[in-house]
């Protein structure tokens, strides 16, 4: 944290300002599990490491959380995501092959304040695959 004296005020630094922001968007995620609604809480979050990855446009690196771990923590090792679920009926539906690929699924906070799905390679930079803005509601099966 940076201290300005003379407003005897702490001041956040931006990294951990945007970690904040990050966490909160992600506490407001819903999630469902095996058809039971459920919400993230601050303890399964903050034990999953944020990871870094690339911007779309190439350009700084970001915090992303990567899915897998978190669908793991939330519904245990065989558990999977299905549909990623976005703002206005937008969707998309992960079948188990898209689930096992070499990509890895992740979420982060873009410029606009909104979760974004979209997957990263190995390097941390976005591939071509799907990506969906202002993510709003996770669905994830166990069986």
């Amino acid at each position: 944290m940076i201290v300005d004296p003379s407003a005897a005020a702490v001041i956040p630094k931006p990294a951990e300002k945007t970690r904040k922001q990050q966490e909160a968007a992600m506490l407001e995620l819903g999630v469902e599990i095996d058809g039971e609604a459920r919400r993230l809480d601050t303890e399964t979050l903050t034990a999953l490491d944020p990871i870094a990855i690339q911007g779309d446009d190439g350009k700084g690196e970001r915090d992303g959380w990567n899915l897998r771990a978190l669908v793991r923590a939330l519904g245990g090792a065989a558990a999977r995501l299905t549909v990623v679920h976005g703002r206005g009926g937008r969707h998309l539906e992960l079948d188990a092959a898209a689930w096992g690929s070499a990509d890895t699924p992740v979420l982060r906070l873009n410029r606009r304040g909104q979760l974004k799905f979209h997957w990263v390679g190995a390097d941390g930079k976005p591939t071509a695959g799907s990506s969906l803005r202002d993510v709003q509601r996770l669905v994830i099966v166990t069986r």
